[in-house]
């Protein structure tokens, strides 16, 4: 198999600049970059992926630029390890590299490191990758800052993420149920995957916390929000913004769209909710109030479709997850899905 860093560099890289703060980029002999920020904080994220997908690469780019958007930074160049076993096909590696690269150019971001190893190590592909980015130190917004009486605003639809995940990687499962349009609807999901223009604009606006929704969906963004700000939470379910494809497959799978994986939606704690939805639906971005924090000894807890309220318990297993595994049980695989 080719492999060797003048591969992976031709396989992960730009052929051209993108980014005027890369002042040394890689080479074949020197898988090493460096950037001049001048007064801008320096952001840095990590993020990983081991559960495999027709689109990994591009939802793990996607997904590490998020998460310092949601931070207020603008994502500026991103690290990526792959491990795969050695009995994966070279085109499939390809794939996954070209799917990071291609996303990459996309957001405007550059690939500034890149390394796949083969090993016995691994029975399946780990993906790992590093974002660096940055932004003004008025701009920069933490979890751990939501207020009392802040209100919550969801951006775009819980579970959206997973939902795309759904059409793509188990395609004929989900046309089942959905139909061939809601099917098509679905697809596009993967446009409204970046969280990036949402998370600069809630940092503008003076946003007191922000939260990528991915891994455990709103519900797990709104116990990690609330956990780092030591306060409580009241959530309206009514006002959560959710897809009538998601409540579809979810009805037809036993999920639950507020706890499926949800990247490209932030959370966000601000001052003054109604002007901050105005601001992001003025930029095209989809956003709702859907909640209010509260004192600490409120706990967290949710007013349900059926009136009533109840807590909300700890993030465990993403629904995702529990959807992949049900899949592999049945023999569902990524080829046949």
């Amino acid at each position: 198999m080719r492999m060797g860093k003048e591969w992976t560099k031709q396989a992960f890289y730009s052929n051209a600049p993108i980014r005027d703060e890369i002042v040394l980029r890689p080479t074949a002999e020197k898988d090493c970059a460096a950037l001049r920020l001048g007064p801008r904080l320096c952001v840095a994220s990590t993020e990983s992926v081991a559960l495999e997908s027709k689109e990994l690469g591009y939802l793990l780019a996607q997904c590490c630029c998020n998460e310092i958007a949601a931070s207020g930074a603008e994502p500026i160049g991103l690290s990526v390890s792959l491990f795969v076993p050695k009995s994966m096909e070279e085109a499939k590696i390809e794939r996954i590299m070209e799917q990071i690269r291609q996303c990459a150019d996309a957001l405007r971001v550059e690939v500034i490191g890149g390394n796949v190893e083969k090993s016995d190590a691994v029975t399946r592909l780990v993906a790992s990758a590093v974002i660096i980015g940055s932004c003004p130190e008025s701009h920069l917004v933490a979890t751990d800052g939501a207020q009392l009486g802040d209100d919550l605003v969801l951006t775009k639809w819980a579970g959206m993420e997973a939902t795309y995940r759904m059409v793509t990687d188990y395609a004929s499962v989900s046309m089942q149920h959905l139909g061939t349009e809601g099917y098509h609807v679905c697809q596009q999901l993967k446009g409204e995957l970046s969280a990036i223009p949402a998370g600069l604009l809630a940092a503008e606006l003076g946003a007191h916390a922000v939260y990528h929704a991915a891994k455990g969906g709103v519900l797990g963004a709104v116990h990690a929000l609330c956990t780092a700000s030591r306060c409580g939470a009241y959530l309206i379910e009514q006002h959560i913004p959710v897809l009538e494809e998601t409540e579809q497959l979810c009805h037809a799978f036993s999920l639950d769209a507020l706890r499926l994986s949800s990247a490209g939606c932030l959370l966000i704690a601000c001052e003054n909710g109604r002007n901050m939805v105005r601001s992001l639906q003025e930029k095209e971005i989809p956003a709702a109030v859907i909640g209010q924090v509260k004192y600490a000894d409120n706990g967290l807890r949710i007013q349900c479709m059926d009136g009533m309220i109840r807590g909300i318990a700890p993030p465990g297993t993403d629904e995702f997850y529990r959807f992949a595994e049900h899949m592999a049980e049945t023999e569902v695989s990524l080829n046949q899905g």
